[in-house]
């Protein structure tokens, strides 16, 4: 369904969107321009029609909110971008009122009825009737600054920034809270393995990092931080389990769809700083490196290493699972668990045993019997004396 409306496009030069609708080379549906091409072609026009001159960032700009507001259409062919008009452009041209074309989108409502967020912290009144004065100069760089005793303080400020926000983007802006929030949800995670941890830790480092791709108080700085999300969210959709985002979503709606509608939407702005968003943080690389044991790349050999590593993991889970409903020593136990923790796969193992919890449950010791971790300690060495013997006697075989 289509429906008119009035508005046209805001918080531009109008002498420059003036200048690139004239461009000779778009006067047809079916005609297509190279970005560069179109740059240089309005930077040169600009300046002879007005005698002074445009920065290549403002007309980059100005395409970017051409296409978000379906004027203009693009097509990447490897590093060059093909853009075409759309119905829109000729009626823009023309000074006749655009067509908004409705897209469906998965709602989610982080606000209420547009009136006070439920989900930011119910302050006392006073402080409210203070905080109302200055609500419209929020300003994000105080923000993402400040000392923070954990993720809800800086979600919930990011929250209330967001509501106040008026920006070309806040559509997809809006998402950015939710977003954080799921990430640093999908971080503390006990199901959650090593490979999420570092994505999701690369994305969250570069969301408060100060000096980003997209600078946050420029036009559309919001958005390299919501697509680098939306990217590891692909990212473990694709290589972990779809479930650590529906396990972490607290919102109504599939997010698994919400991912793919702002991550195309997010990347038709930032496109062109894609690869460098990525590299900012290490990620680009890491996406390209050759994880074997992912892979199943493993010469057959290392591929049996490591499969019996992980089953040496899981029965370390098991008897550590074990030893910590036993009735024991505090000291024996914290050496144990330093020992293990000198190790990388620490958080493997401890992973390992909070889903086996998922399949099955250990009877715990009867802490009454006395000799119950004695008779634990002579069962666990009677077992390790046969495997040992077994091994002996093997190699004797063999000789």
């Amino acid at each position: 369904m289509e429906e008119n409306y009035s508005n046209q496009i805001i918080d531009v030069d109008p002498e420059l969107l003036s200048t690139l609708l004239q461009n000779p080379h778009l006067s047809q549906p079916t005609d297509e321009i190279g970005e560069t091409a179109l740059i240089k072609w309005v930077e040169c026009e600009y300046k002879s029609r007005t005698g002074s001159t445009i920065k290549k960032q403002e007309i980059h700009g100005l395409i970017t909110k051409l296409m978000l507001e379906q004027v203009l259409v693009g097509k990447r062919y490897g590093q060059k971008l093909l853009l075409k008009p759309t119905h829109n452009y000729y009626l823009l041209r023309d000074g006749q009122p655009m067509i908004q074309r409705n897209r469906a989108k998965t709602q989610v409502s982080l606000f209420e009825d547009d009136r006070e967020c439920s989900l930011i912290w119910k302050t006392a009144s006073s402080e409210v009737n203070e905080a109302e004065k200055d609500r419209t100069d929020v300003d994000e760089r105080s923000i993402l600054s400040q000392p923070i005793s954990n993720h809800e303080i800086l979600y919930n400020h990011l929250l209330e920034y967001m509501r106040h926000y008026n920006g070309q983007d806040k559509d997809l802006v809006k998402y950015f809270p939710a977003f954080f929030s799921l990430a640093c949800n999908i971080l503390n995670d006990k199901y959650a393995d090593w490979h999420t941890k570092i994505l999701i830790s690369s994305a969250l480092g570069y969301c408060v990092l100060g000096d980003d791709v997209i600078s946050d108080d420029t036009e559309f700085g919001y958005l390299d931080d919501l697509y680098i999300l939306c990217y590891v969210f692909r990212e473990i959709e694709r290589h972990a389990s779809p479930a650590l985002l529906d396990d972490n979503w607290k919102y109504p709606g599939n997010i698994h769809e919400l991912v793919a509608e702002i991550y195309q939407d997010t990347y038709i702005v930032v496109q062109d700083y894609a690869c460098e968003i990525l590299h900012k943080v290490g990620l680009r690389k890491f996406n390209q490196l050759d994880l074997e044991e992912y892979a199943g790349t493993y010469p057959q050999k290392v591929a049996k290493l490591a499969q019996e590593k992980r089953e040496l993991m899981a029965l370390t889970a098991h008897l550590i699972k074990i030893i910590y409903r036993t009735n024991m020593d505090g000291r024996s136990l914290k050496k144990i668990k330093d020992f293990l923790m000198q190790y990388g796969d620490y958080t493997e193992i401890a992973r390992l045993i909070e889903l086996s919890s998922r399949d099955y449950k250990t009877e715990p010791s009867d802490t009454s019997n006395s000799n119950s971790m004695e008779s634990f300690e002579e069962e666990l060495e009677r077992e390790l004396q046969q495997a040992h013997l077994k091994a002996l006697l093997k190699d004797q075989d063999m000789e």
